[in-house]
């Protein structure tokens, strides 16, 4: 209303409108992109600190590991077990083509950026990098190992069990 009792014309008012309109989808477009790169760089930060990349490279090679162990449990004679090797290798290198650390690492970014605020990743980052922090990294992979260990004895103890319930 000052605008227009101040005589300025309908279409400079109108001008100066847009002009704000712009100004403000610009000022506030920049912020968010601003906040979305610092919730990335976060995110990579995080996923480099709990050495996602090595894990999943482990898993990786787990999964190899598994098939050559079940192949070898099968008493396949040569020719067979050789014809299985190749079709299972076939198959782990598609998987791998396919789902590559490049390939499936975004991925990753955006589930962290999607579930965790900026303040929740600085916070696990500050504890990841503190010496508390880096302790638990260290001695995560043998709470695991330890929790697989009596997993495997608590499946070798289920499975004759599981097996007379279903006879």
């Amino acid at each position: 209303e000052e605008l227009i009792a101040m005589n300025i014309p309908a279409p400079q008012v109108f001008k100066i409108t847009l002009l704000l309109a712009i100004f403000c989808t610009a000022f506030f477009t920049c912020r968010a992109e601003e906040k979305v790169a610092a919730k990335t760089a976060l995110a990579e930060q995080l996923i480099a600190l709990l050495k996602v990349e090595q894990n999943y490279d482990g898993a990786y090679q787990q999964m190899i590991k598994m098939q050559d162990n079940m192949l070898a449990k099968q008493g396949l004679a040569p020719e067979e077990k050789l014809q299985r090797e190749q079709a299972v290798g076939a198959a782990l290198k598609v998987v791998k083509s396919l789902a590559s650390w490049e390939a499936i690492k975004p991925a990753f970014i955006q589930s962290y950026t999607d579930i965790f605020t900026v303040e929740e990743m600085q916070g696990m980052v500050d504890f990841y990098k503190s010496p508390i922090g880096q302790k638990w990294l260290e001695k995560q992979p043998l709470v695991q190992a330890a929790v697989m260990e009596k997993m495997g004895s608590l499946m070798a103890d289920l499975q004759p069990k599981i097996m007379a319930a279903v006879k």
